[in-house]
């Protein structure tokens, strides 16, 4: 049995459009994180992407980028080089 809480119905997913499921299989996170995708790079088909995701189910960003010694972390947005995208 499968303990682990992500927030992320099956149902909600598989009911999601096609595009947004293809989507959603290229940058999915590991089994047993809590995030819907991980490590998005920031385009403007990705952050389109992101915003139909959010029109659909309650999510939160966490953006990515440069921090200090070459080491990627959360950051400002204007510095973002990724995103990683939770549910809410």
């Amino acid at each position: 049995m499968n303990t682990i809480q992500t927030g992320w119905d099956p149902l909600v997913k598989f009911c999601l459009p096609t595009q947004l499921q293809q989507w959603i299989q290229l940058y999915k996170a590991h089994m047993g994180e809590k995030a819907i995708v991980k490590q998005v790079p920031i385009t403007e088909e990705n952050l389109q992407r992101i915003r139909e995701l959010s029109e659909i189910i309650p999510i939160r960003r966490r953006y990515r980028g440069p921090r200090s010694r070459g080491f990627c972390r959360e950051c400002h947005r204007a510095n973002a080089q990724r995103v990683s995208v939770y549910h809410r």
